[in-house]
């Protein structure tokens, strides 16, 4: 069964997430069809409602990425898909599972501090491991 993952993150960290994308799509067991990767630039087309496409996108979402920045920290866009996932997670029995990725040393907000989150701040392949790690063995529950 195929599953989807969402990816909510600051465009100010585009360059990091492009990075992360390409990783995801060559890991050799995920790149069996078994996970779609939702991203707005490749989801969202010119005339779309944005809000209305990325409720769709996390309504139908069984993992919600978090990538955890100063800059997503920041943004009310990235605020307003982490608001949603979790509302989503709380009336739809779990789904979809919250994965947050800290690509920079900064404090926590409150609600991720009982959340692991999957380090790449100071080592990338690690991070990336975990992430690969988590999803896998969620992708096969």
């Amino acid at each position: 069964m195929r599953k989807i993952l969402f990816i909510s993150y600051s465009h100010k960290d585009k360059k990091f997430v492009n990075r992360l994308i390409d990783n995801l799509k060559n890991a050799v067991d995920l790149n069996q069809g078994k996970l779609e990767i939702w991203i707005d630039k490749d989801e969202i087309k010119v005339g779309d409602s944005i809000s209305k496409k990325v409720e769709a996108g996390i309504c139908a979402c069984d993992f919600f990425c978090l990538v955890i920045s100063g800059n997503s920290l920041e943004s009310p866009w990235v605020e307003q898909e982490y608001r949603a996932a979790f509302n989503k997670q709380i009336t739809s029995n779990g789904t979809p599972v919250i994965l947050p990725i800290l690509i920079e040393n900064v404090q926590l907000p409150l609600f991720l501090k009982d959340i692991r989150c999957a380090n790449f701040s100071m080592d990338y392949q690690g991070g990336l491991m975990e992430l690969l790690d988590s999803i896998k063995n969620l992708n096969s529950a």
